[in-house]
């Protein structure tokens, strides 16, 4: 995949912020990278912001932390947005 196209699909999401080549989840919003090559093959849930760079993509999730990736090893991505009329869940921010 190359940034271009990367930056195509996360437009095309919907749901997410982008300012300045960043990305933003919202806080039910799902987004979900799938990486891989040579037969391996690794999923990272959850990420809460996409940032682009020329030569590489960084992947930021709470439980992970910081993911640095190039273009190239990125083969797909989910997303799924909040359902429609559901509850908000209980807690503190």
């Amino acid at each position: 995949m190359t940034r271009d196209i990367l930056q195509t699909i996360l437009r095309a999401a919907g749901g997410l912020q982008e300012k300045a080549g960043v990305f933003k989840a919202s806080a039910e919003q799902r987004v979900t990278f799938y990486l891989g090559n040579d037969g391996r093959g690794l999923s990272v849930p959850q990420i809460e912001e996409i940032r682009l760079e020329d030569a590489f993509v960084l992947l930021k999730t709470k439980e992970v932390g910081q993911i640095f990736a190039e273009y190239s090893a990125l083969y797909a991505v989910s997303t799924q947005p909040p359902k429609e009329n559901a509850p908000k869940k209980a807690g503190f921010a």
